[in-house]
């Protein structure tokens, strides 16, 4: 397709968005679509997986449809600029998430800085361990670094009531604040949960609801 093609077919596609034309979004998909998927597909192998792509994919075209309008400039670039976003920003959260497990499978004695892993808030619940990708997602998405901390250490503190104290003596904040940094911690992701389906039960226990 040459530069004159495209041209006319982001002016066409630009001017059906605008009359709210949902039949569009089938021909952008067939043809910038088409594309994305080609380019994302080279990045299998380093954290993108085919249904990554897919959903990628859709969010693009999500985004396109929710936020384009008339000064948005060509259809094509802000296609591919919401897609170059999106990736970046996928790949930062799954090297993050990476990161996070690989520092808990070396992990020595707890420090106050660690952040919370699913492995650590499922302690008592290996049987459930098929949601935990979801778990995960609540902690990254819904919890402060001191709420981390607090619920990794609490978690880790098993029935002993003594791991706010502990934390007071090692950071100099109070334990009172280290309690509710918890306690807001387990309803974040209790809401979070509840949200997609899955009920967080007391003890850091889960069942699907």
């Amino acid at each position: 397709m040459n530069h004159g093609d495209l041209k006319a077919l982001d002016a066409a596609f630009a001017r059906r968005l605008g009359q709210r034309d949902g039949s569009v979004m089938v021909e952008i998909d067939r043809i910038y679509g088409r594309v994305l998927r080609r380019r994302l597909q080279r990045f299998r192998g380093e954290g993108l997986k085919d249904s990554d792509i897919d959903d990628l994919v859709q969010e693009v075209l999500r985004n396109l449809w929710t936020n384009y309008h008339e000064g948005s400039g060509p259809v094509s670039s802000f296609v591919f600029a919401v897609a170059k976003t999106l990736r970046q920003s996928h790949f930062r959260r799954f090297y993050r998430l990476q990161a996070r497990h690989h520092a808990y499978e070396q992990a020595g004695p707890v420090q106050t800085s660690d952040s919370l892993t699913p492995y650590e808030i499922s302690a008592n619940a290996d049987e459930n361990r098929h949601i935990m990708p979801l778990v995960n997602q609540a902690c990254e998405e819904c919890l402060t670094d001191l709420q981390r901390a607090a619920l990794a250490r609490r978690m880790r503190a098993a029935r002993t009531s003594h791991w706010a104290k502990q934390l007071e003596r090692e950071t100099g904040k109070p334990a009172k604040q280290w309690r509710k940094a918890s306690d807001d911690a387990i309803e974040n992701v209790r809401v979070y949960l509840a949200r997609h389906g899955v009920d967080l039960m007391d003890g850091g226990r889960y069942g699907v609801a």
